[in-house]
């Protein structure tokens, strides 16, 4: 945050908040232990969309570099413009063309971002989704992302989508 120009107390301030954070599970009438949180913010904290916000803004800023380049190209989803990304919450999404020179310019700029933000990619929960393609492209199965099978179906903050977008 320092890097982006946040001023100390405000980080301070949000580290206060963030770090040594703790919770309970109250079930039944009953309170469970304290369990320390390590990792992310506590469920329906009012920081959390604006923590995801800050942290993922490198990573948007790298791909709008990308695409100004003309190294990367979103999808033409519907008028003029070009989409590139949609952050949601804490869910992102990232349509680009297929092609394995924009797929790479893609996994560059993740390593890069991960290595600036101390950030990682969780592959487990990662999914590319072939859309309006007639077959998955060779180089497409050499990635560790899960590709999305011919027919399947995947939902993305509850929307359908897939190979055939006239059938999601």
């Amino acid at each position: 945050m320092a890097a982006m120009g946040f001023a100390e107390d405000f980080i301070t301030l949000t580290k206060g908040i963030v770090e040594d954070s703790s919770s309970k599970i109250h079930a039944n009438g009953l309170f469970s232990e304290e369990i320390k949180i390590e990792r992310g913010v506590k469920q329906g904290c009012p920081l959390a969309p604006l923590l995801f916000a800050i942290s993922t803004q490198p990573l948007m800023t790298l791909l709008k570099n990308k695409e100004a380049e003309q190294k990367i190209q979103g999808l033409q989803l519907q008028g003029p413009k070009h989409t590139l990304h949609n952050l949601f919450a804490d869910d992102s999404g990232i349509m680009l063309q297929a092609t394995e020179d924009i797929f790479n310019e893609l996994k560059d700029s993740i390593a890069t971002y991960e290595i600036i933000s101390g950030a990682k990619l969780d592959i487990s929960k990662s999914t590319i989704i072939p859309v309006a393609l007639e077959s998955t492209p060779s180089w497409l199965h050499r990635t560790i992302c899960y590709v999305a099978r011919e027919g399947e179906i995947i939902r993305y903050l509850g929307v359908p989508i897939g190979w055939n977008v006239t059938e999601a």
